[in-house]
């Protein structure tokens, strides 16, 4: 069945709104094996899973001093982060293993009758690494244990696949800033931020920005509606942070970038705490205002303001009973005035942020462990004026976001744990609030000469979004098993998202201006939204063959789908009784993803790794796809001015019910990726790391216009002088198709070179070195964004213009990215720490008009993508910071942050890509000046 949608591409919002919206014996053993796996499977099929990993596994070998494997032995691990200690007993191959391990820093203790005490000490437990340990006991002739106090292997010989783990020390120490999480994303190689400090939109690989996918304590915080994050919580609850990008197991699904997973602080047996301030000011801000603005001739620009911008966090965590019941708090206050660069110095922007967090770890029995959670943010995001964005139309966004979670793992035994899991969010979120007194029942008008907005707003709206997801998941570790040791996970996944939104125009119209009147566009506003049911079945199995190989096998079944609901008519902006018809099974999408990987150790000490992997992933299905416009779609008018009459003539009228047809073979949007590695552990806590990444992504999303005729013709552009092969339409107005345009898609090929020394021995750093080149074509192809969703795209497809010099360069294509973080601990526990990036600049599109044609003015794009770039620039940052120790645990750290240390003026952009208007040589996007942030972290 083909499914029209309400809408008109000739009336498309010409401005787009800034919002933020912004993972026994041997024959017994063999058949119990075959029994328990399609049991497994049984269960799984009746449960609801999702289960993604946050906990991380340590397993090995034990041997006497003549190399033979040693049955029997006792192994013990036990850690500040872990209730209790955890026990296994050694194989008759001599091996041992403990999985589901909180992340955190373990003892492991080694005994056996007539043997000599062995523990190793410091072992660091990450989220989804596997520490695999070699121990050798030897016979007891003295009463003494032997103690071996040894950094963690820093290579994990079973992974096939590319990740990066962030401690605390590293989140502590690093001054990359705490704007949000993504300050420690944006550290990982291979990841590039689409904006400044703070961006929660980033792109790995190549990958749009709705490719990636984001996990809190296994809780997918990634927007059903548009794919970035949606919740920004505060990094002093963090335990730790893994950024994977490629070689991902099959238990990830639906994505095509990276998976960014946080693992949240839990509490433990000793009552901890800290109490920490951040601010930078006024008095700690400098200027690198490159045209400063002179009161006497009132030329120039008005410089970025800071009166304030500051961060206080509070932390709590203990027992309740001690190996039985945690707890951990923490509430944050975030709070910021500043006016921007360009900006109006009378209006500023007030960020108000406040978070609250808490969470309950309990062991119910040895076996049987409950953890809840639920944390709570507001968040008030004010926007400031200037001279493109006048006082009346500034709005701001405030929205609140409130997230649950359960989670149930119960241990079967020494090999197997079941794991459930139910969590998910609702957040409501207002983009109407006036900031400078803005009315919104004025209309705006945009001068399409100089792109200045005046009036009213642009645009409005309000979203209300709700997910749940109900997860289990089942690992079953089969040491002998069809000739090798198999470590299975099998899960079925189910993820449910829901979006009801109002928008339109302020006033019911918007205004477009050319040196005097021009077009008048009138429409009231709608409701429109839309549910996507997401269900995934999986099945993971790490097979070690020998001593130095391990093959990681995977396939996935995803089923995907999308409907639109039933909502009510507005008058202005206010719900009637009328309800829209919803609409069912709009789009299904049934796909099926391998993986496979390996992992071989070329030397017996386990230290140098040759890694490849190769797997097909999918998008997630993205509201933004589909839902807006939507059957509540109002109806449409296009006035022209008649200058010689004095009034406005209606030129173009579209009913709300002229809509978009869905392709009923559209398919879901596709990545392969081959990925090969070489790491090497040089000495103790430090590595060096080579890696290739290629992608091929395909099936991409885009519109299509149908059903009609076009000529070619010659044109030449008034803009830049050069003549264009243009498409002038000779047939009706093209059938708007949603489908997989031919030749959309994207190849990306790079070389990643990394440097990692974990903190030891007071000092660290992490380095890379990434060369890429990404090229192919997408529905933004007249933008600088990377954020595929066809409701930001317009109506780019629909006329066969639209085509012309679009491919080439992504827009996130930069050859060259170096990144550098280190610290080091002085004397006198003064720790000296640095962030460091340079980057080369991603392609500028360019856009010239066309006249002339029979469908009217069009713009293109005037040279092929990538001839035009942003500059080059670099950004670096220092700190210094001082620790006093006073009785017991506590202690005082004082620390300065300076971040642009050499206040770096690079403009990040020019105020548009339109060739024709006056701001299209004007820069833009000034980073933020040099500025000291002066903090204390007390700590307990």
């Amino acid at each position: 069945m083909w499914y029209v949608i309400v809408v008109n591409w000739r009336i498309m919002n010409p401005v787009i709104a800034k919002i933020k919206r912004r993972k026994v014996m041997k024959n017994k053993k063999l058949l119990s094996q075959i029994v328990i796996m399609p049991l497994i499977l049984l269960i799984l099929v009746i449960g609801l899973s999702y289960g993604q990993i946050i906990t991380g596994k340590i397993g090995g070998t034990v041997t006497d001093d003549q190399g033979e494997p040693l049955p029997g032995v006792t192994v013990e691990a036990s850690s500040p982060s872990a209730m209790g200690i955890q026990t296994s007993i050694t194989s008759d191959k001599g091996t041992f293993r403990f999985a589901n391990l909180a992340v955190g820093r373990y003892k492991v203790v080694f005994i056996l009758d007539g043997f000599q005490r062995v523990e190793r000490q410091n072992i660091a437990v990450k989220i989804n690494t596997t520490v695999t340990l070699g121990v050798t006991m030897k016979l007891q002739t003295l009463e003494e244990a032997v103690t071996v106090i040894a950094e963690s292997p820093v290579i994990d010989v079973k992974k096939s696949g590319m990740s990066t783990n962030f401690t605390t020390v590293d989140i502590d120490n690093i001054p990359a800033g705490r704007s949000s999480f993504a300050d420690i994303v944006k550290q990982a190689p291979g990841m590039l931020a689409q904006g400044e400090s703070g961006a929660l939109r980033w792109s790995f690989a190549g990958s749009g920005v709705e490719g990636n996918a984001f996990y809190f304590d296994g809780v997918d915080q990634s927007s059903p509606e548009l794919g970035i994050p949606w919740t920004n919580p505060n990094q002093d609850i963090f335990e730790e942070v893994e950024v994977t990008g490629v070689g991902v197991a099959a238990e990830y699904g639906l994505i095509t970038g990276a998976v960014i997973n946080i693992v949240t602080k839990s509490g433990g047996n000793k009552f901890s705490g800290s109490l920490s301030h951040y601010g930078q000011y006024d008095f700690t801000t400098g200027d690198n205002n490159p045209d400063p603005y002179d009161e006497a001739t009132e030329e120039g620009s008005q410089s970025f303001k800071r009166w304030y911008n500051y961060d206080l966090s509070l932390s709590l965590g203990g027992p309740i009973v001690k190996d039985a019941v945690w707890f951990f708090g923490n509430y944050n206050i975030r709070r910021g005035k500043e006016s921007n660069w360009q900006g109006t110095p009378d209006y500023v922007a007030k960020d108000i942020q406040d978070e609250g967090f808490f969470k309950l770890t309990s062991n119910l029995s040895n076996k049987h462990k409950l953890v809840l959670s639920f944390a709570y943010e507001n968040e008030n995001f004010g926007e400031v004026p200037d001279p493109w964005n006048l006082p009346e139309t500034v709005i701001k966004e405030v929205l609140q976001t409130y997230i649950w979670n359960a989670r149930f793992t119960w241990l079967l035994g020494s090999s197997s744990f079941f794991d459930f899991k139910y969590a998910g969010w609702y957040s409501p979120d207002h983009y109407d609030v006036p900031v400078a007194g803005a009315d919104l029942n004025l209309r705006p008008h945009v001068d399409d000469a100089t792109g200045v907005l005046s009036n009213a707003p642009g645009w409005s709206g309000i979203w209300d979004i709700t997910t749940h997801q109900v997860n289990a998941g089942f690992s079953y570790f089969a040491e002998d098993f069809l000739g090798a040791t198999h470590d299975f996970k099998i899960g079925v996944q189910y993820n449910r998202g829901k979006l009801e939104a109002m928008g339109g125009y302020p006033g019911g119209g918007y205004y477009v201006d050319y040196y005097g009147p021009y077009y008048l566009y009138v429409q009231q506003q709608y409701m429109y939204g839309g549910i996507v049911n997401r269900l995934g079945f999986f099945l993971d199995d790490s097979i070690s063959v020998g001593n130095r190989l391990t093959v990681n096998l995977g396939l996935r079944f995803d089923n995907q789908q999308a409907t639109y609901p039933a909502l009510p008519l507005l008058d202005g902006w206010e719900k009637t009784d009328v309800i829209t018809p919803g609409i069912d099974d709009l789009i299904t999408w049934n796909v099926f993803s391998p993986r496979i990987g390996l992992a071989f150790q070329l030397t017996s000490d386990g230290k140098t790794l040759l890694k490849a992997s190769y797997g097909r992933y999918y998008d997630a299905m993205h509201i933004s796809n589909f839902a807006w416009p939507g059957p509540g779609y109002t109806d449409w008018y296009m006035y022209w001015w008649d200058a010689g009459l004095g009034e406005w003539e209606e030129i173009d009228y579209a009913p709300g019910e002229i809509g978009y047809i869905m392709d009923p073979d559209i398919k879901n949007p596709y990545s392969e990726q081959l990925f090969v590695g070489l790491e090497r552990e040089l000495i103790s806590d430090f590595s060096v790391g080579a890696m290739y990444i290629h992608k091929t992504e395909g099936n991409s999303l885009g519109w299509e216009g149908r059903n009609t005729t076009y000529d070619q013709v010659q044109i030449v552009s008034d803009d830049n002088g050069q003549t264009y092969t243009a498409f002038d339409r000779t047939g009706p107005y093209p059938e708007t198709w949603q489908t997989n345009p031919e030749g959309y898609g994207q190849k990306y090929d790079g070389l990643i070179f990394t440097l990692d020394k974990k903190y030891s021995k007071d000092w660290m750093m992490n380095a890379s070195l990434t060369w890429s080149h990404s090229t192919g074509l997408n529905m933004r192809a007249k933008s600088t964004s990377q954020q595929n969703l066809l409701s930001s795209s317009g109506s780019f497809g629909v006329d066969p213009n639209d085509l012309i010099n679009a491919q080439g360069d992504m827009q996130h294509d930069k050859r060259w990215v170096f990144k550098f973080t280190g610290g080091y601990n002085l004397p006198g526990d003064i720790f000296i720490g640095t962030y460091f990036t340079y980057q080369t600049g991603r392609p500028r599109p360019a856009q010239t008009q066309l006249y002339g044609l029979s469908q009217g003015r069009v713009s293109v794009l005037a040279e092929p993508r990538g001839e035009r770039r942003y500059p080059s620039f670099y950004t670096l940052s220092l700190r210094a910071q001082k620790t006093f120790r006073f009785s017991g645990s506590w202690r005082l750290k004082v620390m300065l942050d300076v971040f642009n240390v050499t206040n770096d003026a690079t403009f990040r952009g020019w105020r548009s890509n339109s060739m024709w208007r006056d701001t299209f040589t004007e820069s833009s996007g000034l980073p933020d000046p040099i500025s000291v942030q002066l903090g204390f972290k007390l700590e307990f």
